[in-house]
């Protein structure tokens, strides 16, 4: 099997027109320099060089497999180049997802302080309900998700940190019973007709779960 070793070993002395030169320049022995051009030369079944006395000449096959060397040696030296920016992120891509409140007032800020310490990282953002969004990084479709907590993600597969907690207020008309009090209590609620988010959004599973351990029914009369 070819290594890259043996490549290596081949342009060497492709270079030097000497396997004890080669040899000294890879710090190799000579016997094993001699073994790496035979196993190449086994594996092709062809010359790879013509020996006369102290000169070596590259044959055809050889110049055809020194071309090709150098395209798989130079191509591997990027791809490790590319694999060490990465590590470093210094390139790449990373695949957000973020539910809509999240998306819209929240991650423009953060993008713009990551894109300020890493500008080379290319970024894919998609937004969509909490709800979508949970299904579709437990589906490995992103790299990472940022959405309101709603139902908990209860899943062995995916990491979960809290960045910090939200508030939901009560909006009413300046005229409305509720407008007068400082704080409003889940019990306040009660018989009262809402304006809500959908039931797929992180802000409506979480009102649902608070009202619903009281017993607490939340009307809607809309729906955005």
């Amino acid at each position: 099997m070819i290594s890259l070793v043996h490549l290596r070993t081949f342009l060497a002395v492709v270079h030097f027109r000497s396997f004890t030169r080669a040899a000294v320049d890879l710090a190799l022995t000579q016997p094993a320099v001699s073994a790496h051009i035979a196993q190449l030369e086994q594996e092709f079944n062809t010359a790879l060089f013509n020996r006369t006395g102290r000169k070596i000449v590259v044959t055809d096959a050889g110049r055809l497999l020194e071309r090709a060397a150098k395209d798989i040696i130079a191509r591997l030296e990027d791809v490790a180049g590319e694999i060490a920016d990465l590590n470093n992120l210094k390139g790449g891509t990373i695949s957000i997802g973020a539910s809509r409140i999240v998306g819209v007032y929240m991650l423009p800020h953060i993008l713009m302080r990551f894109r300020e310490s890493y500008p080379e990282i290319e970024m894919q953002i998609s937004i969509h309900s909490s709800h979508t969004i949970k299904l579709q990084i437990e589906d490995n479709q992103y790299d990472l998700a940022i959405v309101g907590e709603g139902n908990p993600i209860e899943s062995d597969n995916i990491g979960v940190t809290v960045l910090g907690e939200d508030k939901l207020v009560i909006v009413a008309p300046v005229n409305h019973r509720l407008s007068k009090k400082t704080s409003v209590s889940i019990q306040d609620l009660q018989d009262e007709t809402f304006i809500l988010s959908s039931r797929f959004t992180a802000s409506f599973q979480s009102l649902r779960a608070q009202t619903s351990k009281i017993g607490l029914n939340v009307k809607s009369s809309l729906t955005i």
